[in-house]
C-alpha cells in the first residue's frame, strides 16, 4: 500500500548570521489510516515541517507526495486534502461567530457542509450553546475545540494536528482521544506534533523523533518501547536478617531502595537481566524474603528522554545501560 504521504530530502534552511537548518534532508512517510505523532524538544524543526506541508513555507530542497501526486511544495489548491490545525487560535476569525467560522472555511476548501456531521460534533465537543456566539467570547478551550472540529468537518484524507490538546479540558481531551481511537468520521491519516507524551502514548500508532532538523527515526510505538534495550523491575522483599538492605545495592547505578517497617521495596532499571538476578541472589543471600517481583518495558517518556539525549548512540541503534 502507498503511503498517504511520503517526505523525501525535505530541507529547510533560514538566512541569518548565521543561517539556521531547520530541516536538513528528512524522509518521513505516513500511511493510510496510521497516527504519526512528530516529537522533538522545542527548535527540532517540527513547526517547520508542519508550515511547510501547509503551504506557509517552501522548501529549500526535497519532494512530497500526496498520494499518487508529486509536489515540489505544497500548493493551495493541495490544501483540499490536507485539514491543518495549527498550534493556538490563529487561523480563527474572531469576529465571526463560531458557526460563520464553520461555513467560511468549508466554503473556502470547496466543502459541502453536512448539517448532520456538524450536530454530531457540537454534541461531542459540547458547542452546541455557544455555536452562534462571537468566537471573541470563547475560551481558549473552546477556540482549540472549534478550530479541531472545522478540520474534521473537511474530511480531508491527511488531518496535521500541531498541539491538538493545549487548552482542552481533561474530559474533552480524552473525547478527543477516543474520536482518535475509534477512527469515527476522522481523517483517514493524521499526523500529530506534539509534547503531551500521555496522549501520544495512547492514541499514536507510529512515533517520528526530530532533533536539530534530522529525523532521528520512525518507528511503531511498540517497536520505539522496545528499543529501549530496557527494563524496569519492581521488588519486593520482607526484611529477615542483620543486613536487610545488602550494601552491594549502592553499586547499582539506576537503582532505588526504600523501607517501610519491614517492606522493603527495589526499582531497579537495566538493560540486561543480569543485574536483577544480582540483586534478586543479594537479597536472598542476606536473609529477606522476596514477596513480589514484576517488570516492564519503559514508558514512551523515558525512552524519548533517552534517545534525544544520546541522539548519536541512538541512531546507530545501541543505548548506554
Amino acid at each position: 500500500m502507498l503511503p498517504l504521504l511520503s517526505i523525501r530530502g525535505l530541507s529547510k534552511t533560514y538566512p541569518g548570521r548565521p543561517p539556521v537548518r531547520a530541516l536538513k534532508g528528512v524522509d518521513l512517510d505516513l500511511r493510510p489510516g496510521a497516527v504519526l505523532a512528530l516529537l522533538g524538544p522545542n527548535g527540532a524543526g517540527k513547526t517547520t515541517l508542519i508550515r511547510v506541508l501547509s503551504g506557509l513555507l517552501r522548501p529549500d530542497a526535497g519532494i512530497i507526495r500526496l498520494g499518487s501526486t508529486t509536489l515540489n511544495h505544497v500548493r493551495a489548491r493541495d490544501l483540499r486534502s490536507i485539514a491543518v490545525v495549527p498550534e493556538g487560535d490563529r487561523t480563527l476569525w474572531l469576529r465571526f461567530t463560531g458557526y460563520e467560522n464553520v461555513r467560511f472555511y468549508l466554503a473556502l476548501l470547496g466543502h459541502r457542509l453536512d448539517k448532520r456531521i456538524l450536530d454530531y460534533f457540537l454534541d461531542r465537543f459540547q458547542l452546541g450553546n455557544d455555536i452562534h456566539r462571537l468566537v471573541d467570547h470563547y475560551s481558549r478551550g473552546m477556540r482549540q475545540k472549534l478550530s479541531i472540529m472545522i478540520a474534521l468537518l473537511t474530511r480531508a484524507p491527511l488531518l496535521i494536528l500541531d498541539e491538538p490538546t493545549l487548552g482542552l479540558d481533561p474530559t474533552i481531551r480524552t473525547e478527543l482521544q477516543a474520536m482518535i481511537e475509534n477512527r469515527f468520521d476522522l481523517a483517514t491519516s493524521i499526523l500529530l506534533a506534539t509534547h503531551d507524551l500521555t496522549f501520544v502514548q495512547r492514541v499514536a500508532t507510529e512515533v517520528g523523533i526530530l532533533n536539530s532538523g534530522n529525523l532521528l527515526l520512525q518507528k511503531p510505538i511498540a517497536d520505539l518501547r522496545a528499543l529501549g534495550h530496557f527494563r524496569r523491575y519492581h521488588i519486593v522483599a520482607t526484611a529477615n536478617g542483620p543486613e536487610p538492605i545488602p550494601s552491594s545495592l549502592q553499586h547499582f547505578a539506576r537503582c532505588s531502595v526504600s523501607r517501610a517497617g519491614s517492606q522493603i521495596t527495589i526499582h531497579l532499571e537495566a538493560s540486561n537481566h543480569g543485574d536483577f538476578e544480582m540483586i534478586v541472589a543479594a537479597l536472598h543471600s542476606s536473609g529477606n524474603i522476596i514477596t513480589d517481583v514484576h517488570s516492564e518495558l519503559p514508558d514512551l517518556e523515558s525512552v524519548y528522554h533517552r534517545i534525544v539525549a544520546n541522539r548519536q548512540e541512538e541512531v546507530s541503534g545501541s543505548f548506554p545501560p
